[in-house]
């Protein structure tokens, strides 16, 4: 189970991986914000219920993750979330960095005023 930091309110937000997380931080945006993909000003190419894993070419995998031969036995990988206003990923390699790269990218992509207190 992956725990997220609200980047607007710190609630926690839970998931199973990727998918639920994003299904889950998407609702939660919906219920307590009010903010769902569609009442985004800038628009969207994702659609709301579109949070299916995505895949990422080889080059990013490996840019994110370095070669197997670099990294060390039980080293852990980065978590991710899909956005759910533009539907980028976002990685962290811990929860709490997980929620301040999206309080970060909520901030400075979107110009959303979030709370970084908390977030590591």
């Amino acid at each position: 189970m992956i725990t997220l930091l609200c980047p607007l309110c710190n609630d926690p937000i839970i998931g199973a991986g990727e998918s639920d997380l994003s299904k889950n931080l998407q609702n939660h945006f919906l219920t307590k914000h009010n903010i769902s993909v569609a009442s985004v000003p800038h628009g969207s190419n994702l659609q709301p219920e579109d949070y299916s894993q995505r895949p990422y070419d080889q080059e990013a995998v490996i840019e994110f993750h370095d070669s197997r031969s670099e990294r060390l036995p039980g080293e852990a990988l980065p978590e991710s979330i899909i956005c759910p206003i533009c539907g980028d990923a976002i990685r962290g390699l811990t929860d709490d960095k997980l929620s301040y790269n999206l309080a970060y990218h909520m901030d400075v992509v979107h110009g959303m005023k979030v709370k970084f207190s908390g977030k590591s």
